[in-house]
């Protein structure tokens, strides 16, 4: 799971990278586990793993456990230009830092937990800002 994302990643030369939902473990296993509130599981595994370093703002905004290899979101944007993101399956709950994640707000970004997945505002991004997020071992992007 953990090299399909890594070798599946194509936006490091994106100015703004918002990596909406990724997963922090499989099946309790750490795949992408960051405690160091600097937002570098993912990012450093793509620098030093996959040889595929960001040169962009790089935003980690959830992750999520992965129970199954198809385990993923599917998303949706709403008129307001809210990004809804709802888990394929139950059983799976959201991970910031190391623990349980509900609203965060931030100064580009709020989280909101919402029935079988969640809400994600974007408040403000670069004109080539890029919005992604976990399906199996690939990404998927969010098209506003």
């Amino acid at each position: 799971m953990v090299n399909g994302l890594l070798a599946n990643f194509k936006w490091e030369n994106n100015s703004e990278i918002f990596v909406l939902a990724f997963p922090e473990n499989y099946q309790g296993i750490p795949m992408f586990k960051d405690f160091s509130r600097q937002e570098l599981a993912l990012k450093s595994a793509l620098k030093y793993v996959a040889k595929k370093p960001t040169k962009g703002q790089f935003y980690q905004v959830a992750q999520f456990n992965m129970n199954t290899p198809t385990d993923g979101l599917t998303a949706t944007v709403d008129t307001a230009g809210i990004i809804k993101l709802e888990f394929h399956k139950w059983g799976s709950w959201w991970w910031r830092h190391g623990l349980g994640l509900g609203l965060m707000k931030g100064i580009n970004i709020e989280f909101r937990n919402a029935s079988k997945g969640c809400e994600i505002e974007i408040k403000k991004a670069a004109n080539d800002a890029v919005f992604i997020y976990s399906d199996g071992a690939k990404w998927k992007e969010v098209k506003f």
